[in-house]
């Protein structure tokens, strides 16, 4: 399928509220792979960045001419890629299964609890400090990172980077964020 990345511009980088099949694939292929905070913003700092996205927002496949999340240009380079695949007599679909069986199979949900006064939202994530659970979908929690004091791994924890976020992970190998966020529809 895909050749796999290597070069001069080695680096995958996903909002941490992604998928994390990018990272799966990245480290089966040999190429560097990063998650940041949430926000297009920690997307564009990246030296040498090859390829972005945050799932629910968008993509940055041409870093260097676009420094944010395009669909313009996500769109060309898709038309691009489903042209080469029909070239070879295969399909989008074939790709992704083919990545799949490559990196693994992800599933990803998102749950949204909306309230009326957003000054709100941090009193669920307090509570979850106070409180932990030990448990999540019936596998215990083997682990637990909170953003407002740890950094993401490989990243050097600094106040402007501090964020209100705590993952939770499973034996299951189960990932569960909680992220308070005032910017979605009401």
């Amino acid at each position: 399928m895909a050749e796999p990345c290597c070069g001069q511009h080695p680096r995958h980088r996903q909002l941490l509220v992604s998928s994390r099949q990018l990272g799966a694939l990245a480290a089966r292929r040999g190429c560097t792979h990063e998650e940041t905070l949430t926000g297009f913003k920690w997307l564009g700092r990246v030296p040498n960045l090859i390829f972005g996205y945050e799932e629910a927002i968008g993509f940055d496949v041409d870093p260097v001419h676009v420094r944010d999340k395009d669909g313009v240009s996500a769109a060309l380079i898709f038309s691009e890629l489903v042209a080469d695949l029909k070239a070879r007599g295969t399909t989008a679909v074939d790709a992704l299964d083919e990545i799949a069986a490559e990196a693994g199979l992800y599933l990803t949900g998102q749950v949204t609890i909306r309230v009326e006064d957003l000054s709100q939202l941090g009193s669920i994530t307090a509570g979850l400090r106070r409180e932990a659970p030990s448990e999540l979908a019936g596998s215990p929690v083997t682990h637990t990172l909170d953003l407002s004091r740890e950094p993401l791994p490989g990243v050097e924890f600094s106040e402007h980077k501090a964020s209100d976020v705590l993952i939770y992970y499973t034996q299951a190998d189960d990932r569960v964020i909680v992220r308070p966020s005032g910017t979605g529809p009401r």
